[in-house]
């Protein structure tokens, strides 16, 4: 809890597979649980302690979720990098999907963000290029992770952000073997308050820009212990996406630099082509931003990127955004975890 007080659990409401051996693994203690798995601490015969994911038995039963927690597993083996949670295996076992990771024990980014209220900019800085250069990696491979936010950033003991849960991950170039359809044109996927507007209309119309939107919504909500849009549920949220630029990061932390706001809004712009287009372009700069903070000279078109656009996409998109929202808010509580 936030708090900070232990939380105990009822004896009834413990986890019936804490102490079970489950695929040559010792569950020792739940660690998260959500609408499509769990998640625990295991334990092999020498003692090395992982992370392992079971997905639900109904879950199981919905082909496209299977498939989406099949393909996590094996997009994850590809990234080997120190901010992407590792992911060492899988399969099936007693009827139960499983997945074996990398355990990371210091709590979310979420976490983090809420017990402290916001982050000094500086420190908030370095998580995002860590960030930044795990999606450098990722885009080495063509994948896009499309759910980019506090809450799938896991806070390793000495510091290290890793990336999590690439579920809704998209590869740009799939082969032949997997590319599997598992994404209809016009759904919604992904976490409101940090998803690019072309993600809002149409998961499937996405590109390395789209994760850099999401890296610079959880880097806005570090800083401004908000997120650049709020509103009363996942519906309102979307359109103010579309249709609003984000409230100014000063709003919330008067004292941060020009050059962090300016760079922090182009991150957010309606238009991706007026983001930074990759996180290479991020990382460089950000690094400018740490060496002259208060210098806006590099972002003379920010101000005019996160102003909607009225080239005739906007009508559309709120048409699209009106057809569909009742089903993506509906899939979105379904498998958001």
């Amino acid at each position: 809890p936030k708090c900070g007080k232990a939380l105990r659990v009822p004896a009834a409401a413990r986890d019936e597979n804490v102490g079970r051996v489950f695929a040559g693994y010792t569950l020792s203690r739940l660690l998260g649980k959500g609408a499509m798995a769990a998640v625990y601490e295991g334990e092999d015969g020498d003692r090395s302690r992982v992370a392992v994911k079971l997905l639900d038995r109904e879950v199981a039963k919905d082909e496209e979720l299977l498939a989406r927690f099949q393909r996590e597993a094996q997009i994850a083996v590809k990234l080997a990098h120190p901010s992407i949670v590792g992911v060492l295996g899988g399969g099936e076992h007693d009827g139960v999907h499983y997945l074996v990771m990398e355990l990371v024990e210091g709590g979310t980014y979420e976490a983090m963000i809420d017990s402290r209220g916001r982050l000094p900019w500086r420190e908030a800085a370095q998580h995002a290029l860590q960030i930044a250069r795990a999606l450098e990696h990722a885009s080495v491979h063509a994948i896009v992770h499309r759910d980019l936010k506090p809450g799938n950033i896991l806070i390793a003991k000495d510091g290290t952000p890793k990336l999590a849960d690439l579920g809704f991950a998209k590869n740009l170039k799939p082969s032949a073997e997997s590319a599997v359809g598992l994404t209809m044109a016009g759904a919604q996927m992904g976490s409101p308050g940090y998803m690019a507007p072309e993600q809002v209309t149409d998961a499937k119309n996405v590109s390395a820009a789209t994760d850099i939107y999401g890296l610079g919504a959880t880097f806005y909500h570090a800083v401004c212990g908000e997120t650049p849009f709020v509103g009363k549920n996942a519906y309102q949220i979307m359109e103010k996406v579309i249709r609003e630029p984000p409230t100014p990061p000063r709003t919330y932390t008067p004292e941060l630099p020009a050059g962090l706001c300016a760079f922090l809004l182009r991150t957010l712009a309606k238009d991706r082509a007026d983001r930074p287009q990759n996180a290479t372009a991020f990382i460089h700069e950000l690094e400018q931003v740490l060496v002259d903070p208060e210098d806006v000279s590099g972002f003379a078109a920010a101000r005019a990127a996160v102003v909607v656009r009225r080239r005739g996409w906007i009508p559309w998109s709120l048409a699209v955004l009106a057809l569909v929202a009742i089903v993506g808010v509906a899939c979105w509580l379904l498998i958001e975890s």
